[in-house]
């Protein structure tokens, strides 16, 4: 299990360093306040097929933001994977995968075209999505 917990909060720093800045905290455009990100994985003890299985659950968490004019809700996504990998014994891997698990309708940034229009908007996230990759090792 992985889990990260950065925490990002920036201030004006025109002020020299040591020095509390007169204003509040500045909250840097396009960053949320707080992001978390946790993963889980499992391997199976024995071989599948000849290979290594295992499963991913990947979780993304952050705050809601501000962009140039726009204010962005937060949001929560999990993705997952199950990976096959050294098919027979073979350099070749399978993995079938899933993003956005729950299929969460987010929001994941912003568009302005204030110059000419006035209008801002707010970008959709990918909506649930499957897919399978393989992958070939040429070589030693």
């Amino acid at each position: 299990m992985h889990i990260c917990r950065p925490y990002i909060q920036a201030y004006d720093s025109a002020f020299g360093s040591g020095t509390t800045p007169p204003l509040p905290a500045i909250s840097l455009s396009n960053t949320p306040k707080w992001q978390l990100n946790g993963s889980v994985n499992y391997k199976l003890p024995s071989p599948v097929f000849g290979g290594k299985l295992s499963f991913d659950l990947d979780a993304h968490y952050e705050t809601d933001y501000l962009t140039t004019n726009v204010k962005v809700p937060g949001w929560t996504t999990l993705n997952s994977q199950i990976v096959l990998d050294g098919l027979d014994d073979r350099p070749l891997s399978v993995r079938l995968f899933v993003q956005n698990l729950l299929n969460r309708t987010y929001f994941d940034g912003s568009s302005s075209n204030a110059a000419s229009t006035g209008l801002f908007s707010l970008v959709k996230a990918a909506p649930r999505t499957f897919g399978i990759a393989l992958r070939y090792t040429f070589g030693g």
